[in-house]
């Protein structure tokens, strides 16, 4: 572990987990199963909505669409069990990840020679052995059920839109590709400012631990009053580092709700006509749109995960 600040690795600072998610292998692919299965599930219910509201075009009678109903509650509650369990696995599995990253960091800090702890605070060193490694356990933990279920949930949505009508879902890929290049335009500064945000936090650990170890000497000198301001422009660092990471993912996550917006505009003006020319089916169009909703979700995602990912990989840079 180091604590001198280098210059930002980027995301290739994550590639020091792989050995820790590989020891977990096998409980990472189980976990990652039963998301894909759950997945199926959810792509499966628009479906049977659509066969259900074609079914009703063609004067089909009450039982046959109850039993699309009954198939419909029987998707989400399998769905609702498959998402427990893939998500119970995951978040099991990063918490064996982050012990194994404590226990290791914890055998290497009893290594280390004194003069490490002279160089450096007490409140930074406890602040990347607490705050960074919980930092690194929501990457493999929220961050890889995030994008496994979401990434799914996009591909297999896109290709259920594909199936009913290939131009109209031509037309809706536009938008989320501007989706995509927000994203990687605004990837350097989260993980910029995700950095400048643990580094203030440690700051603050910094300045409270000396100030919680020396207080008989902070009362003898009568440095209370010094040692206050010096604590509250700590926080005030750390409360400004905040406020611009929250500007920059409000912002991501503004700009990517407007471009959602805009495709479904697309559908309505594009497929409402199609409609009205009869070569969509009411059962098509409200699948398509169900598809489309379930697009929402991963898109909107990406601004969250991207945060927990860049956050991570700079308390993995900092955990040197």
């Amino acid at each position: 572990m180091s604590a001198s600040a280098a210059a930002p690795a980027g995301l290739g600072a994550l590639k020091a987990l792989l050995p820790y998610v590989r020891r977990r292998g096998a409980r990472f692919a189980t976990a990652l199963g039963i998301v894909f299965v759950s997945t199926l599930f959810a792509v499966s219910a628009p479906a049977f909505v659509r066969r259900a509201i074609d079914a009703l075009e063609t004067g089909a009678d009450r039982r046959a669409v109850g039993h699309f109903a009954l198939a419909l509650v029987a998707a989400g509650l399998a769905r609702a069990l498959f998402v427990f369990k893939g998500r119970y696995g995951l978040i099991t599995a990063s918490r064996d990840v982050e012990n194994d990253l404590r226990t290791e960091l914890y055998a290497k800090m009893l290594r280390l020679p004194a003069r490490f702890f002279d160089e450096n605070s007490s409140g930074d060193i406890a602040s990347r052995l607490i705050n960074d490694v919980e930092g690194v356990r929501m990457v493999v933990g929220i961050g890889v059920m995030m994008v496994a279920s979401s990434g799914l949930l996009f591909v297999m949505s896109l290709a259920g839109m594909f199936l009913i009508d290939a131009r109209l879902t031509l037309l809706n890929l536009v938008p989320l590709a501007l989706v995509t290049l927000v994203t990687w335009a605004l990837t350097n500064r989260i993980y910029a400012q995700s950095e400048t945000v643990q580094d203030r936090l440690s700051d603050v650990s910094t300045v409270a631990q000396e100030n919680f170890t020396g207080a008989r000497v902070i009362r003898a000198f009568a440095r209370e009053s010094a040692e206050n301001a010096r604590f509250a422009a700590a926080s005030a660092g750390y409360r400004d580092a905040n406020l611009a990471l929250a500007r920059t993912r409000g912002l991501t996550w503004g700009l990517m709700t407007l471009l959602i917006e805009a495709t479904v505009g697309v559908t309505l003006l594009v497929g409402g006509r199609a409609l009205i020319a009869g070569t969509l089916t009411k059962g098509d169009f409200t699948a398509f749109i169900a598809y489309q909703l379930m697009l929402s979700w991963p898109v909107i995602a990406m601004g969250w995960v991207m945060t927990i990912i860049q956050r991570g990989a700079a308390c993995m840079h900092r955990l040197g």
